[in-house]
């Protein structure tokens, strides 16, 4: 893994754009910090088996609801 860093607060979006400039892996994923044991591999299982996907997680609300995404 690899960090980009920037001098300054760019604030959410442009800190977004930053690290997608410098992504060099297969994978890129833009997470927020807040995540379940085993997200990652959970994560990967469908981009595994099609050749071109784009995927989103579950989301949840502060009590834990699912937002429907």
């Amino acid at each position: 893994m690899e960090l980009s860093k920037s001098p300054r607060n760019l604030g959410y979006g442009e800190g977004d754009d930053l690290g997608v400039r410098h992504t060099k892996g297969e994978y890129m994923v833009i997470l927020d910090p807040k995540v379940e044991k085993n997200w990652l591999e959970e994560f990967l299982k469908p981009l595994e088996r099609e050749e071109k996907l784009i995927t989103n997680p579950k989301i949840l609300t502060h009590d834990g609801s699912t937002l429907n995404t």
